[in-house]
């Protein structure tokens, strides 16, 4: 049987298969490094940060939707009070203006006009009728004096019997805005409309839009009991940076419920307020739990692949080393016989020149004992000869013999015969 060649021992193709799972073992471990730290971080950042920019954005959205809402309405209240200038306070023209002004603004519960002695001249509502002697006196609130002085007023944020948020705002009476003021025109203006499409804004299932005041009180949110138990959000992370106009950019707290939220603000710098956007961590992060758990998966995979990978590789290196064992052991074998068929061969040849050499001493043995044995039978031979011959004339002898004697009797007879 002849040896195996050097690149025939173990498995066929070995450094092929090993070339082509160390390949896919490679990619896989590049693949993941590139998924896990080259785009999974930079992705799950930049996920984070648009789902961030979107709550941003609709915070953003509110704010604005709430200043649009109030200066709108405070800019109806200061045409209002440049008719009532025109038409001249107390006249019916006057109260055609206010009573139009009610029916079209539903924000606005209560209208009053003051004199600048700080007598309330005439008082109205949708619900109520005011006589005269249920006139007040407002010479001594600020809301007067900064009026008078030609400015529009809007005071803090209040709550009805019923838990309702409200502002007073307070306008001067004057035809043109150089002119002095004649007089005040105060108006009770109801905060649920302001926000009543931002609180049907959605960010997912738990996410809220919450408004709070210059002081930190809540004053709008989509669950009215908070609202109405008068809760106080100034511990929370966002709340003292928007009272201060600044944008709080985000970040996960617990908020007075206890529960982990992320929460960003955006400051009503025109009003003082503030608006608060929060949102569950949980939900906030589920898209991005989401990519991490398939990351996670991908990356599992490929590392129970690479594994079985390198469980086989491990299992064609033994079986590699146990073939070239076998090999080498029966190249060893090989060897061994080969050098024992040569080493018999020396000891058959050796064997055969000395059986040849006694079988041609016994040969010569043979012959000269040959020659002595056809010596000993050609005496044989000739002493059988010698022998038979000596019988045969003792046989004629003793013929002779009897016949002499038969003679002699004859010879004897005869002679007594006569």
């Amino acid at each position: 049987m002849p040896f195996l060649k050097p690149e025939e021992k173990g498995i066929p193709g070995k450094n092929l298969i090993y070339f082509g799972v160390g390949l896919v073992i490679f990619g896989l471990i590049l693949t993941n490094i590139v998924l896990n730290l080259v785009w999974q971080r930079p992705f799950i950042n930049n996920l984070r940060e648009r789902l961030l920019n979107y709550e941003m954005a609709e915070g953003k959205r509110a704010a604005g939707t709430i200043e649009k809402f109030i200066q709108k309405e405070m800019g109806d209240i200061e045409d209002l009070s440049g008719d009532i200038s025109q038409a001249g306070t107390g006249s019916k023209g006057s109260e055609f203006f206010i009573n139009r002004f009610l029916n079209e603004n539903s924000a606005v519960k209560e209208l009053s006009i003051i004199k600048l002695d700080g007598e309330e001249l005439a008082r109205y509502s949708k619900k109520e009728f005011f006589a005269k002697r249920d006139v007040r006196d407002f010479s001594s609130l600020e809301e007067f004096e900064v009026v008078k002085e030609g400015r529009n007023y809007m005071g803090e944020v209040n709550f009805t019997e019923y838990a309702e948020p409200y502002v007073i705002i307070a306008v001067p009476l004057r035809k043109l805005e150089i002119e002095k003021p004649q007089g005040v025109l105060r108006a009770v203006f109801h905060l649920g409309q302001a926000w009543a499409e931002v609180l049907e804004m959605k960010i997912g299932e738990t996410g809220r839009i919450s408004i709070v005041d210059n002081k930190g009180m809540l004053i709008a949110d989509p669950n009215p009991s908070r609202v109405l138990k008068k809760t106080n959000l100034l511990s929370l992370p966002p709340t003292k940076p928007i009272l201060s106009g600044e944008i709080f950019k985000g970040e996960e707290y617990l908020n007075e419920k206890k529960i982990k939220v992320l929460g960003l603000g955006i400051p009503l710098k025109n009003l003082g307020w503030g608006v608060i956007v929060e949102e569950d961590v949980s939900e906030f992060l589920a898209p991005v739990k989401e990519i991490t758990k398939l990351a996670i998966i991908f990356f599992s995979s490929g590392a129970i692949i690479a594994g079985i990978l390198i469980w086989l590789l491990i299992i064609l290196k033994r079986t590699d080393k146990s073939l070239v064992e076998r090999y080498l052991a029966l190249e060893k074998s090989q060897t061994e016989i080969e050098e024992a068929k040569q080493l018999l061969e020396i000891k058959v040849k050796a064997r055969t020149k000395e059986l040849q050499e006694l079988a041609a001493g016994l040969e010569e043995k043979v012959k000269e004992r040959t020659e002595e044995l056809q010596e000993k039978v050609n005496e044989m031979g000739r002493f059988q000869k010698l022998t038979v011959g000596r019988e045969i004339k003792m046989v004629e002898l003793k013929k002779e013999i009897k016949r002499l004697e038969e003679q002699t009797e004859k010879n004897k007879s005869r002679k007594g015969q006569k």
